[in-house]
């Protein structure tokens, strides 16, 4: 059986909490986790869903910032995939990000 760090369950278990803060409507609190998550450890996932409920909060600001600082998370997808993947992975990312964009300004008018 694999040895799990401590540091690693606990990035898991505070996602799982901030997802359930999410499920019951509690985005204020989901928040404050996912913030937490993305200055120890940041990814695209905990992003996107940082992301997710600054929309629900309306507060654009914190949307923009976040999605920027969404740009310079590492995927570190070399270790797993080919470069034909990546590529397809990164147009999926980018796909995503002008979704992000074009609901972002769409709120804001």
């Amino acid at each position: 059986m694999a040895t799990v760090s401590v540091c690693v369950l606990r990035m898991k278990i505070m996602q799982n909490i901030a997802i359930s803060f999410v499920k019951l409507g509690q985005f204020s609190d989901a928040v404050t986790s996912f913030e937490h998550i993305m200055s120890d450890e940041a990814s695209f996932r905990t992003g996107l869903n940082l992301i997710l409920c600054y929309f629900a909060l309306r507060d654009h600001d914190n949307m923009k910032r976040t999605f920027e600082r969404l740009l310079t998370v590492n995927l570190r997808l070399d270790d797993y995939y080919s470069t034909t993947q990546v590529v397809v992975v990164v147009v999926v990312v980018v796909v995503v990000a002008l979704v992000v964009v074009v609901a972002v300004v769409v709120v804001t008018t």
